[in-house]
């Protein structure tokens, strides 16, 4: 069963949507390493160590929350621009 090349885009575009609010939503998850639990047991030793990837705290920054919190703000920001400017604009036309 061949599928449509821009039913598979589109089926593409909505999965990348739905990763970007999840990752707008919970930027933070737990570490990959340790899982969430802040010491990492080796097989080699009975003694437990703090995690290197996430310094003990448990939770990482997931892969492209930086990137999609960054352009979120920018949209944000420029929208609120437009909007000083379109008042002004209406304060200065009642003149």
């Amino acid at each position: 069963m061949p599928t449509d090349p821009i039913t598979t885009a589109l089926i593409l575009l909505a999965a990348l949507a739905l990763w970007a609010l999840s990752l707008l939503r919970h930027p933070i998850g737990a570490c990959p390493r340790c899982r969430g639990a802040r010491v990492i047991h080796t097989r080699t030793s009975a003694k437990a160590r703090t995690c290197n990837k996430c310094s003990g705290h448990g939770v990482h920054i997931r892969r492209g929350a930086t990137t999609v919190h960054r352009l979120y703000w920018t949209l944000i920001s420029e929208r609120q621009r437009q909007h000083r400017r379109d008042k002004l604009t209406r304060h200065l036309d009642d003149r």
